[in-house]
């Protein structure tokens, strides 16, 4: 097996202080921004579920409303039938 004779083993060099507190900064900047758009994000949630849970309320009211409609219209019809037809 070859072997390096004085090879060093590398170093990663130390980083600043400046450098350190300038990615600090930069990472803080990115979850604020990250925070912010989740908020956002959670705020339309709530909001489109309660337009969906108003709009399930409406399409059952007008669904009740429909069928009251078609029974009334079934009565007409009906009537309409046996008065022609028998009249």
């Amino acid at each position: 097996m070859p072997s390096v004779v004085g090879a060093a083993p590398a170093v990663p060099p130390v980083p600043s202080i400046g450098s350190v507190t300038a990615e600090l900064s930069s990472l803080s900047s990115q979850t604020k921004a990250l925070t912010d758009t989740f908020n956002a994000a959670q705020a339309d949630l709530r909001l489109k579920q309660m337009q969906a849970s108003v709009a399930q309320r409406d399409a059952a009211r007008a669904s009740a409303a429909y069928q009251v409609a078609r029974g009334q219209l079934s009565q007409v019809v009906t009537a309409d039938y046996e008065e022609n037809s028998f009249g």
